[in-house]
């Protein structure tokens, strides 16, 4: 008895965790890493196949907008070098899905 207790409470609990973890993969905007550096003046990420041609924008901190281009590989490099100090906003968008990142240039 106490076997088949144990595997009802294993099997419920597989299943909370699968279910768990579809819910979630759903939930998320975009799937992008950012990528660490030594150079403090690059930001770099990468991003999946399925997210190539999502548009980048990149905003200073009053909300002028800096530069937009298309990602048209799964890996931008940003370089900041020739920007005035500050506050930046990155934003990449698909499909009406936002995902922003914040960059300060010292």
């Amino acid at each position: 008895m106490k076997t088949a207790v144990k595997s009802l409470a294993f099997a419920f609990a597989l299943a909370l965790t699968s279910s768990a973890s579809f819910a979630t993969s759903v939930a998320q905007p975009l799937s992008i890493e950012v990528v660490s550096t030594k150079y403090s003046n690059l930001f770099v990420f990468k991003v999946d196949r399925k997210f190539k041609g999502a548009m980048v924008e990149i905003y200073y901190s009053d909300g002028d907008l800096v530069a937009s281009a298309p990602l048209s590989k799964r890996k931008m490099i940003i370089n900041f070098c020739d920007v005035k100090p500050g506050t930046y906003t990155i934003k990449v968008i698909k499909n009406n899905k936002t995902q922003e990142f914040e960059y300060v240039r010292k």
